[in-house]
């Protein structure tokens, strides 16, 4: 295996970089496609999650040959008026057929401008669109994950506009309470959220704590 620092290491880098721009452009043009096609609204708000979006599939094992099963990593997109990015990224990887996404907002069609359970498209994990109830949808997973025993990842996109939602905190508290939050470097503590008051030192504890992250996170990106 090839070091970071190595001439292979940042030649494998710079390929993945290219390869996830590429799969982001795609992925983009098929948005505005749509939305031109359907003549449907949340354009912006699709165009600034798909690289969100591509990043949160690179890392998950959500691929065609795991879609339908039981045990697996879960991708809830809370903010589900975003549903164009959401179908466009999962285009890339394989997880939902083009000619649906050719369909988007017509009759029949089992892809809506919200995100929807459907059996055509069993890579989607949850209904939403209602905001407020997707991290509680992704705490719920999680913790069923470790009641069986598994290791699976959960993923869950929200808006800024949803974090002003009771509910998203009460589902950060809840999560943080039960350690189910956790950056990829296992170092986020939760015992500084737990039994803290939503209205006051929660969420800004739970602020203090997603900075943390976004600032390692930003560190361990530069080549």
């Amino acid at each position: 295996m090839a070091r970071a620092g190595s001439a292979r290491g940042r030649e494998n880098i710079s390929r993945s970089h290219e390869a996830a721009a590429a799969r982001c452009a795609a992925a983009r043009r098929r948005v505005i496609s749509m939305s031109y096609k359907a003549n449907s609204a949340h354009l912006g708000s699709s165009l600034g999650i798909v690289e969100i979006l591509d990043a949160v599939l690179t890392v998950s094992d959500l691929r065609p040959a795991t879609a339908s099963a039981a045990e697996r990593d879960r991708v809830i997109l809370s903010k589900g008026h975003a549903a164009m990015a959401y179908y466009a990224a999962l285009e890339q990887y394989g997880l939902v057929a083009p000619e649906l996404l050719d369909a988007y907002l017509q009759n029949g069609t089992p892809l809506w401008g919200h995100v929807g359970l459907s059996e055509a498209v069993p890579a989607i994990d949850a209904t939403s669109g209602s905001l407020g109830h997707g991290l509680s949808l992704a705490a719920g997973f999680s913790l069923g994950h470790r009641l069986r025993g598994g290791d699976h990842r959960v993923f869950c996109i929200l808006s800024d506009g949803e974090c002003d939602e009771g509910s998203t905190w009460e589902a950060a508290l809840f999560a943080g309470a039960r350690a189910l939050l956790a950056d990829r470097h296992r170092r986020l503590q939760s015992h500084s959220i737990t039994g803290a008051d939503a209205r006051g030192d929660g969420p800004r504890a739970l602020r203090r704590q997603m900075a943390q992250l976004r600032i390692r996170d930003d560190r361990a990106r530069r080549p």
